[in-house]
């Protein structure tokens, strides 16, 4: 290849990209209005995970120009798509969050005793880490929740320095080191809450100037990681894990044209279930596991995993056409999410149905860039246990929130039949 065909590859793959990242920071600022909702979280995510990689991707080895550029496609024509299905949503009509008066401190207080337990629980390992750093992301967004239900909340006050406490505590004493896109999701719902409260541009626009900050200390953070478990990290970025999903569905499309690819058809849109399904099926590994026998060979069959965007995970199922097939499911579901999102605001504080609801759409919306990375399996396995999970808290919650009003009240009618 000549140097100015390389020139001409590397101009249109920055051209693509930038048109990716320019889409995608309009409908995050624009849908919803002052409101972050999950279809601009979706946005966000498909810049870190497609925009940036595909820069990266030019001088990476594996993968030729032209499959880089044709993702790059696939995926603008994805996030069109959705953003079409989903823009109809009523996000912008949100009132602004209040509840939970009296019994806020009782919230807060019974969070924080969650994180304490989350916190004994870390310090094993298996299903005991993933159920401690589930308790302790759904502990903090309730904590979250309660906070900024208070109408008097300042952006800048005692309470966002708790919650902010909490945060750093889940990231340096709670989070494994592993997946930190889970550090992502609590940061999203986070911001979720925060723009429900106080309904301002600024914030979206903080959002969009912080991502180059969100790489550097996604970057810090694995390094740092690697040094105290595996080691040296020399010659790592810190950003393979993020940025290889995007590589890899490349990698895919480059063998398909060279005639080495075959699609695996629809079944793996069941594998979240496969536990349900009668022992007679024949479901596949979960997509994670799949590609590393064409992407990482050496590696397959020892539990590792890998990951290829969610536009990939449609292309390996039956290429271009599963891809456009893919654009009314997810599109469908993420308004379906928006409209909860909606309507779950407005008196949640009264009804444990409408709070759960509205905790189940904080905890899938800001998780989508599990979606957006790694697929359909890795999505639910990561949500599903902080949705049980946030459904004892809720139920806990009405539980204790119901003793501590009656014992108010009980308090008030002490006091007032003094005053008779």
């Amino acid at each position: 290849m000549t140097s100015g065909t390389i020139e001409a590859s590397n101009t249109g793959i920055l051209v693509l990209g930038l048109a990716l990242s320019l889409f995608c920071a309009r409908v995050f600022i624009g849908h919803g209005g002052k409101v972050v909702t999950p279809l601009g979280i979706w946005m966000v995510m498909t810049v870190l995970v497609a925009s940036y990689a595909s820069v990266v991707g030019m001088d990476d080895y594996r993968v030729s120009d032209s499959s880089i550029m044709l993702a790059q496609a696939l995926t603008l024509m994805q996030a069109v798509g959705i953003s079409v299905f989903s823009w109809g949503s009523n996000e912008g009509q949100v009132s602004t969050l209040g509840g939970w008066n009296s019994s806020r401190r009782v919230v807060i207080v019974f969070c924080w005793v969650l994180l304490a337990i989350a916190f004994l629980m870390g310090r094993g390992a298996g299903v005991a880490q993933v159920i401690a750093e589930s308790i302790g992301f759904v502990s903090i967004v309730v904590m979250v929740l309660a906070l900024c239900s208070n109408v008097e909340i300042k952006f800048f006050s005692f309470s966002t320095l708790l919650f902010l406490s909490g945060f750093l505590f889940y990231v340096f004493y709670l989070h494994s080191g592993t997946g930190r896109l889970r550090v992502a999701a609590l940061a999203f719902a986070i911001l979720m809450i925060l723009s429900l409260r106080f309904q301002t541009w600024f914030l979206k626009l903080v959002i969009l100037a912080g991502v180059p900050l969100g790489l550097l200390f996604f970057a810090w953070y694995r390094i740092q990681f690697i040094e105290s478990t595996i080691g040296s990290a020399e010659g790592r970025t810190g950003l393979e894990s993020l940025t290889d999903p995007f590589i890899t569905f490349a990698y895919f499309l480059d063998l398909n044209a060279n005639g080495m690819f075959s699609f695996s058809g629809f079944k793996n849109l069941l594998t979240p279930i496969a536990f349900l399904l009668p022992a007679g099926w024949e479901i596949p590994e979960a997509f994670g596991y799949q590609i590393v026998e064409i992407w990482r060979p050496e590696s397959y069959g020892t539990g590792y995993s890998a990951a290829a965007t969610v536009v990939g995970e449609w292309y390996w199922m039956g290429g271009e056409l599963a891809v456009f097939i893919s654009i009314p499911i997810l599109g469908g579901f993420v308004r379906i999410l928006g409209k909860v999102y909606a309507k779950s605001i407005s008196g949640f504080e009264v009804s444990p149905y409408k709070t759960c609801s509205l905790l189940i759409v904080l905890l899938l919306g800001s998780s989508l860039g599990d979606l957006v990375w790694g697929g359909i399996h890795t999505f639910t396995y990561r949500s599903v246990v902080r949705i049980f999970i946030a459904a004892f808290i809720v139920l806990a919650i009405s539980l204790l929130t119901s003793v501590w009003n009656k014992k108010i009240g009980h308090t008030n009618l002490k006091v007032s039949m003094g005053e008779l």
